[in-house]
């Protein structure tokens, strides 16, 4: 049974929800449907999965990660949520919240999906998906602007975010955030993380292999940001 503090936050996302313009910078970059079953409305496992994401809400933006499962059997529905490890706990709160609204609309009736927004993410699944990376669910934005030495950023870029990604693999948040020296007063900022169910080994794993689809979709990009279902990572030259 959902507590009462539980409570009166989903009357709080109701009452928020109402109105048309919050969430306007929280618009949905891209989603996935990820399951091969189907469920009805209002059946058990629907009640199951939005009781879920309604905790997530709840509980993620304190530490910027949360995971769960509620229900039995083929009703239960697991769920995890990752906000940006460099935004405010205001943001992660909005963002969820914009999520919660949509996520449970973009794959129906499907049992399982992933939406991706500028600061969150949420999943949920008719399966147990914790600590084991999510390798087939991903989405690629990328900004029009192309460096002027395409080659040289490549290799900066590979060097920051592979370390990166060391440095969140051995962090208790799973996130790392750095910056280096590109040309003349401009710099190259990196930002990886990875969802806190995996292990250092998978989490590392999954961001190399992030890193490592850089330059066949987005060579010379200035500004990246490869989305996934276990792991994010992102650079920008400013």
């Amino acid at each position: 049974m959902l507590s009462s503090k539980l409570t009166s936050f989903l009357f709080l996302i109701t009452f928020v929800l109402c109105s048309q313009n919050v969430f306007a910078a929280y618009e949905r970059v891209g989603h996935a449907c990820v399951s091969s079953e189907n469920f009805t409305s209002n059946d058990p496992y629907d009640t199951n999965m939005k009781e879920l994401l309604s905790y997530l809400v709840y509980e993620t933006p304190s530490t910027g990660f949360g995971m769960g499962s509620k229900g039995e059997g083929q009703n239960r529905a697991y769920g995890s949520a990752l906000c940006r490890a460099d935004v405010p706990q205001v943001n992660c709160t909005d963002c969820l919240v914009q999520a919660i609204n949509d996520i449970g609309s973009l794959c129906w009736p499907n049992k399982g999906a992933v939406a991706w927004y500028k600061y969150c993410q949420l999943k949920y699944s008719s399966s147990d998906h914790f600590g084991v990376i999510d390798h087939s669910n991903w989405h690629v934005n990328y900004g029009a602007e192309n460096v002027s030495e395409p080659t040289s950023f490549s290799q900066k870029t590979t060097n920051l975010l592979s370390s990166l990604a060391e440095e969140a693999s051995m962090s208790s948040k799973m996130s790392a955030i750095g910056n280096v020296e590109l040309y003349g007063s401009e710099k190259l900022y990196g930002l990886v993380q990875c969802t806190r169910d995996l292990s250092s080994m998978a989490c590392k794993e999954c961001l190399t292999r992030s890193i490592s689809a850089l330059p066949n979709c987005c060579s010379g990009k200035k500004s990246v940001r490869i989305y996934g279902g276990s792991c994010d990572i992102r650079h920008v030259a400013l």
